[in-house]
Parts: structure tokens; sequence; C-alpha cells
């Protein structure tokens, strides 16, 4: 079975439970692996993992998460991307490389669902869709690190694993300068507070304000931990504009903006219509 139209995260094929918190995982790219769970026993449904014999019945379900139980599962594209080489993350946005053979020299950004492949010298989108905004933020990224991530390309060819490179809020004097995506501070979020059901209330400087229900990510890959209600109420706004809960879990203040307001991003930039077609 293919991959959908623009999905470039393969289906998982495999797995199997190791020690001290550890699953192997195949891929059906032929990809396969070691991840290190460990990180999430103790948090919330994770807790059960300490059971005897529990962490031993992890499997694939039917919507091919990886799972123990109908309430305890884990997203396997991020699995995906911890075994490729995950190179950085910047507002939610997580890049990776990849060497294979024949390809042109690439990285591949996958943000809220949507993921695409970049060519590093040129840069520009070979395969899949991200949204508007995003790729702008990535094609910015991808300007300044150009250097860095052909390094990554090359250590990935000899089979090394591709150093880290610096999110784009650490770049340079960590002012974001995006050409053709202006910040704005109408846009800059300035309360947010949690609410019942995975809903989060926000107000941005402009005075749009409203609540946004954020059901749908739970048990999805690191968003799992927001079934420990104590740590969903810990969102906050963080650096970069981010609405977060730690260092994993952020997600974009525009994008959140656009669902209160139903707004389009090209209504709120008007440079991305043109930056876009250049794409």
């Amino acid at each position: 079975m293919t991959n959908e139209p623009g999905s470039v995260v393969p289906r998982p094929v495999a797995v199997e439970p190791r020690d001290e918190y550890r699953i192997w995982l195949r891929y059906a790219d032929g990809v396969e692996g070691e991840v290190d769970l460990s990180d999430l026993v103790g948090r919330g449904v994770f807790d059960a993992w300490r059971e005897p014999g529990f962490f031993e019945k992890v499997h694939i379900s039917e919507r091919r998460t990886i799972a123990w139980n109908d309430d305890l599962e884990v997203y396997p594209d991020d699995l995906y991307l911890e075994i490729t080489g995950r190179v950085s993350r910047f507002y939610g946005i997580a890049v990776r490389v990849n060497y294979r053979e024949g390809d042109t020299p690439r990285f591949h950004a996958r943000y809220a669902g949507a993921e695409a492949a970049i060519d590093i010298r040129r840069p520009a989108v070979l395969d899949g869709k991200l949204p508007s905004r995003a790729l702008g933020f990535v094609m910015e990224w991808a300007t300044l690190h150009q250097q860095e991530l052909l390094d990554a390309w090359e250590r990935s060819r000899r089979g090394e694993a591709p150093e880290e490179i610096a999110p784009l809020d650490a770049a340079g004097d960590g002012q974001l300068d995006l050409v053709g995506f202006p910040e704005s501070d109408l846009l800059q979020p300035v309360a947010v507070e949690p609410r019942e059901g995975y809903r989060i209330w926000l107000r941005y400087a402009d005075g749009v304000e409203g609540e946004v229900d954020l059901s749908h990510l739970v048990g999805q890959g690191v968003f799992a931990a927001w079934r420990d209600r104590a740590f969903f109420e810990r969102v906050r706004i963080g650096a970069g504009r981010a609405i977060v809960w730690n260092e994993e879990i952020d997600l974009c203040p525009d994008a959140l903006y656009l669902r209160l307001t139903g707004k389009r991003p090209e209504d709120l930039f008007p440079a991305l219509k043109e930056q876009t077609a250049h794409a």
C-alpha cells in the first residue's frame, strides 16, 4: 500500500517491545530502528507502562497508531522522525534530513500533519505541501542554514547521524527578519487560559479573543501528554509568541488566530500570495 498523495511518512508495518521502555519499529519504506520512550513513563496514562507485562502489549492499531490499548497510543509519524534524524524544531515545525540515493539534496519539514520536501540548494519545494505561513518560516530558516543542511545531508549519506541545527528564533541576534512575512504586533497573543474539554481561551493584541478546541490533537504523539489534566493546564505564551506547554509541545499563534477569525493567511499577510507563487 502506498502513501497518500503529499505524504512522505510511510505506514508502520512492525513493532516490538525492547528493554527500558524502548520499542523497535519498521516502516513500509524499510526504515527501522529503536525509539526510547522512557521520558513518558509516569506521565498521565503512560503510568500504565509500569504495570508488569503491560508495556510488552505494544501493537499497531487499526488507525495505524502505535498502541497499547484504546486509551494509550503514540503517533507513528513522530517516531519516524526520531528514527530518521530530526535536525531542528521551531514554531511547531519539525525538520529532518534523510539521505536517499539519487535524490536531490533535500530536507523534510513537517507542521500540523502537513509535510514537504525542500531542495537545500535553491531552496524550493520538491514535493508535498505546507501551510503558507509555515512555508515562509521554513524557507527563511533554510536560507540561513544552507551549508549546515548540506553538511547534514552529507553526514546522512555516510550513514552518520546529522547534527542539530539552531532553530529560526535562535538565528543571528534572535530577531526574526522574515522577508515578505513581517511580524505584526496585532497578532501578538497577550493572554491564554485552559478551558474544559481540551479547549483554550486566547486574546490577541488587536482585541480578538475566543476559545479554540484542540481535542482532535489529543493522543497524537507528544499531545498524549494532554490526557494529564494538570499538564494541559500549564499552557502559557512562550518565546517567539508560541502557545506552549513544554519544550516539545507548542502551537503556532498565527494558525490559532486564523481559526478564531475564519480568515485566510493571505488576508493577514498579503506578501504570502507573491511568495507562495514563486516557491
